[in-house]
């Protein structure tokens, strides 16, 4: 992946299919030096075929990807159609909305695409809610300085108090095999390059997950965040999809998984790893690494709606996905150590969604004890900034992962430009 400066960044519109991590971390956005390898900001990724974009949730990632379209716009001439689909109604998937920037301008369009959730209020009375009528209810008044909508100014405001001018269009979806109600759909076409097709999750108040499919060469990216994996349950909504022959998995990885406390540490690599194996060497299992750094274990968050690793890494190889063909193939830039690109042959299933108490070196840790329970299967953690290239070759899928903070090594450019 080439840098190229702000001024003259722009998204490639050939058809390769690309997947841009803008948040990772679940429940609260936590920036901080223990988890900079990997990144700190909520849920958000973009994915991009053609001329077609589309995103996945509006965590506070998604101010960022904000700031790379308004560079998009400005080296193209336009601001192009975004597809938004939002998995569901909880802060960390929504509360980066506000500071997308392109929302400030007249000429953006943004097709919003949500369910739309029914269920009991306190009285037991039914009740509904909906992404617009949440944005409404939080994006001004005494939320937020700057009003959603001029019409939900009075009169007399509306040529007063600020407001998002942005185009927008509102969409339900509904899982497949379930009864469309409000007009809901569970099959989007996304411009002529991608189609989107809605999966039903497990999580508290409903889930939407969401594949995505390359028109030109048929390659899927699944997301499947926010999603509880039940143990001894065969999930036949999630077989059947991995079946169909996904190249990117990214499923929820918030917790430690309920094997740990059983296994005996394993070798360790990755950042900072010399400095936790005099301490690691000590120990026993990976049960009491786990308490000391305080990582949170499934078996103390059951029925939070989440998932682990070792629960993608297991999925994947049941359903035959995901699995190698060939070793990894790694290339580091010699002139940036940062910049790095690794060629997964057979697919990968990337972790997401990574709770905000584990850092650095313990996705590391999970990562390489996964990679020893499940060797054929490749896995990686998804790192905030990176790009992901899916592609079918010879019929086989291949992911390359392009594993750098693209926006802050943009940013650091541009200061180096002045």
């Amino acid at each position: 992946m080439e840098l190229q400066s702000l001024k003259k960044f722009k998204f490639s519109s050939d058809t390769t299919t690309k997947v841009y991590y803008w948040g990772v971390t679940g429940t609260e956005s936590t920036p901080e030096t223990w988890t900079n390898e990997y990144g700190g900001r909520t849920s958000c990724i973009s994915i991009h075929v053609g001329d077609s974009m589309a995103v996945v949730d509006q965590g506070t990632g998604f101010v960022n990807y904000g700031r790379m379209m308004m560079a998009h716009a400005k080296n193209t001439g336009r601001m192009p159609t975004l597809y938004s689909f939002t998995t569901h109604f909880h802060p960390d998937h929504i509360e980066g909305f506000k500071g997308y920037r392109p929302a400030f301008l007249p000429e953006t369009l943004i097709k919003f695409y949500a369910e739309h959730k029914e269920f009991k209020d306190r009285d037991g009375n039914l009740a509904t809610d909906s992404l617009e009528a949440i944005f409404r209810r939080r994006i001004g008044g005494a939320g937020y300085p700057v009003y959603f909508d001029r019409q939900d100014l009075a009169p007399e405001e509306r040529d007063l108090v600020p407001y998002m001018p942005f185009k927008r269009e509102f969409y339900f979806v509904t899982p497949t095999g379930k009864k469309p109600r409000h007009g809901a759909q569970s099959k989007i076409p996304i411009g002529k390059d991608m189609k989107v097709e809605v999966i039903e999750g497990n999580h508290p108040d409903g889930v939407a997950h969401y594949v995505f499919t390359n028109t030109h060469d048929g390659s899927k990216v699944a997301c499947v965040w926010d999603h509880e994996h039940q143990e001894g349950v065969i999930d036949e909504r999630l077989t059947d999809l991995l079946k169909k022959g996904v190249g990117l998995f990214i499923f929820d990885t918030s917790f430690g998984h309920r094997d740990y406390g059983k296994q005996e540490i394993r070798e360790l690599s990755g950042k900072g790893a010399k400095r936790y194996h005099k301490v690691w060497n000590k120990l026993l299992d990976l049960d009491q690494v786990f308490n000391i750094l305080q990582i949170p274990k499934y078996e103390d968050h059951i029925g939070w709606g989440h998932s682990t690793l070792y629960d993608a890494a297991r999925l994947a190889q049941d359903a035959r996905v995901c699995l190698k063909t060939d070793e990894p193939v790694i290339e580091s830039n010699p002139f940036d150590t940062d910049l790095k690109r690794i060629t997964y042959s057979g697919g990968l299933v990337s972790g997401f969604h990574i709770e905000p108490r584990i850092g650095n070196l313990a996705v590391n840790a999970i990562k390489a004890d996964v990679r020893n329970l499940f060797p054929k299967v490749n896995v990686d953690f998804a790192q905030e900034g990176s790009m992901m290239e899916v592609r079918m070759v010879n019929d086989v899928p291949q992911v390359i992962y392009h594993k750098a903070n693209l926006f802050q090594k943009l940013i650091k450019l541009e200061w180096e430009l002045l």
